[in-house]
């Protein structure tokens, strides 16, 4: 089964996490599972009950908050308490890296979060072109003619971004870690899909499994805080994550709530093929129980 949700933001964190993520994480799945059933023993246990679930699933929030806290020009408002998060244009602006990076630095100092995350984004992407083969980047699901005007900019790109890589005390600081913590929504939904910018790559993740626990249970939260705002993308990476019981519980019955949630918000956010999966694998009454949890949570976060 896959998730066919098609936000332009998911789409971008596919592209952006590590291709490692899901080979390393398979082998943590148990362990995954522990954590998960820690998170969410009261949920497992009111499955019969569905009053008050949706209090622990999602942490309650305001819309108001993202409208502050997520740059207007991705914000998408889909109804009075919902929305979510449409990046088309670069991760930067064109022009030199360092200069960019360095002009935000005071005000991400000063707790600005949409500054911090901003140098996040601006060195992932100077990462992603300096990382990767530019004749192979230049021909992927692009016709003949338009392959050499993609290739130049990522001739463009990388001679933009080749000083900032040697910046070391920049790019070896946790950017997205710290704009999660002063608050960007959206650095708190890349934070559970990126985990070599929080813990590192495999080898440190493999040395530091307490951090990785921590890591797993702070993403489910802060996937919860931004879901309790109203926000798609993080109420569609909530039934991903049920789904695949990494950072949180494998469990169908709140996996096809979150995804009930999310199509109720916007139509077809999840694909319909993967709604009549998920169907097939759940019992009458679970799927009773999964619809009664996706009222309540939709209530909780998307009405006013």
């Amino acid at each position: 089964m896959r998730m066919k949700h098609k936000s332009t933001l998911l789409l971008m964190l596919g592209v952006m996490a590590p291709t490692c993520f899901m080979a390393y994480f398979g082998q943590e799945h148990s362990s995954a599972r522990a954590t998960g059933q820690r998170l969410e023993h009261s949920n497992a246990e009111a499955f019969s009950s569905t009053g008050k679930q949706h209090r622990a699933l999602l942490v309650e929030g305001s819309i108001e908050a993202p409208e502050h806290q997520i740059d207007p020009t991705v914000f998408r408002p889909l109804g009075p308490k919902a929305y979510q998060i449409s990046r088309l244009d670069d991760a930067r602006p064109p022009g030199d890296a360092i200069a960019y990076v360095q002009n935000l630095i005071p005000r991400s100092e000063a707790g600005d979060s949409l500054a911090t995350f901003n140098i996040y984004l601006a060195l992932t992407d100077c990462q992603n072109y300096l990382t990767k083969d530019p004749y192979r980047m230049a021909a992927v699901e692009v016709p003949g003619d338009a392959m050499l005007a993609n290739l130049e900019k990522i001739e463009r790109k990388i001679s933009e971004c080749a000083p900032l890589s040697l910046e070391h005390e920049i790019t070896q600081k946790k950017w997205l870690e710290i704009a999660a913590r002063q608050g960007s929504i959206e650095a708190k939904i890349y934070y559970s899909i990126n985990p070599n910018s929080i813990i590192g790559d495999g080898t440190e993740r493999l040395a530091n499994p307490i951090k990785v626990d921590e890591w797993k249970e702070r993403s489910l939260l802060y996937l919860r805080e931004a879901a309790g705002t109203g926000n798609l993308d993080a109420i569609a990476r909530l039934s991903s994550a049920h789904e695949n019981g990494i950072i949180a519980e494998h469990s169908p019955v709140l996996a096809y709530a979150y995804a009930l949630t999310a199509n109720r918000i916007k139509p077809d956010s999840v694909g319909r093929a993967w709604i009549q999966n998920m169907e097939d694998t759940l019992s009458n009454r679970e799927r009773e129980t999964a619809a009664s949890l996706a009222r309540s949570i939709y209530q909780s976060c998307c009405t006013l």
